[in-house]
């Protein structure tokens, strides 16, 4: 008799939770329907079934939802103008190169360092007795025999001091004695001691920061130029950096310092200056000898560029302009 009331007690107590969720799932149902539906009109529906009407709503990134937001028709008026248009936020412009400076300011006297124990200290070991001016990029100079030079060392400090500071010129082959067009390497290759700080050629803002086999740890800032357009100055084989990708820079703030990283035998400064294309940028390395016009279209000499756009250049310019 007790199990037989048991059993109908049980099957009670079912039939009642079974319609209490029942009833609680019809009245949520509704709620959603009224609270997160409105009805549609009769224009609204006209050519469209009731589930056409009611239209999954589908979820999108923020970030997303953020740039359609800024181009959202929004009433001003009698008008009806983007979002973008009615920001009292000012458009974010890309920072001038206002001049060309070099990447240092002063150099190792490499040309009167006898000894490995001399050329071999690092940036913070030198004295400032250690270091003389940046020299000219005369390839005249640079393609003196070093063998001839080294006849008369004391006299040729200054232009062996040059040879070793531009160690390998703009499409140079890997030879000290090498002219420009004698070799596939882009850029110039500057002797500098390990951990010197490297400043930025001009303004812009950081493109990218990597490390590959090749440049090592590099830095590749795009510039800016007014009736030239976009250029991109690279920084290879650095030894740390001090920059981040999008990070707007000014001339000659310091991007890193001197490194050995990748493809590298000896401390030095890989600096390299290609033109911009409609592609997303990637530095240029050519698979052949090029002449001179062939490599113009692609990438330019950063040396000859910074003497032609640098402080001095720069301001000829100005007065040129004002006096117009």
């Amino acid at each position: 008799m007790h199990a037989a009331w048991r059993r109908r007690e049980r099957r009670k107590t079912a039939l009642c939770g079974a319609a209490g969720f029942l009833l609680t799932l019809g009245i949520g149902a509704t709620f959603l329907q009224d609270n997160f539906h409105a009805a549609p009109s009769a224009g609204h529906m006209q050519g469209r079934t009731p589930e056409e009407a009611y239209e999954r709503v589908e979820y999108e990134p923020a970030a997303s939802w953020r740039r359609r937001q800024a181009t959202m028709p929004v009433a001003k008026g009698s008008q009806r103008l983007p979002a973008s248009l009615l920001s009292t936020k000012p458009a974010e412009a890309f920072p001038s190169f206002d001049r060309a400076v070099l990447p240092v300011t002063a150099i190792p006297n490499w040309g009167a360092m006898r000894t490995p124990d001399a050329w071999e200290r690092t940036y913070g070991q030198m004295t400032r007795a250690d270091f003389v001016p940046v020299p000219r990029y005369d390839i005249a100079t640079l393609t003196q025999p070093t063998v001839l030079l080294l006849k008369n060392r004391e006299k040729n400090v200054g232009a062996l001091t040059a040879k070793l500071f531009y160690s390998t010129r703009f499409f140079g082959a890997y030879d000290l004695d090498a002219g420009e067009f004698s070799g596939i390497h882009p850029g110039v290759d500057i002797k500098l001691a390990l951990d010197t700080p490297i400043g930025a050629i001009g303004g812009g803002r950081v493109y990218r920061v990597a490390k590959d086999r090749n440049m090592g740890l590099h830095v590749i800032i795009e510039h800016r130029i007014p009736d030239e357009g976009t250029l991109y100055s690279l920084y290879g084989h650095l030894g740390s950096v001090s920059v981040e990708e999008g990070e707007d820079i000014e001339p000659g703030t310091v991007i890193g310092t001197v490194g050995m990283t990748g493809q590298s035998t000896a401390p030095h400064l890989h600096l390299q200056l290609d033109r911009g294309r409609e592609t997303p940028h990637k530095r240029f390395w050519p698979t052949g000898m090029l002449t001179p016009a062939e490599a113009e279209r692609y990438t330019v000499n950063p040396i000859v560029f910074i003497a032609t756009h640098g402080t001095e250049a720069v301001a000829k310019v100005r007065s040129t302009a004002r006096a117009s």
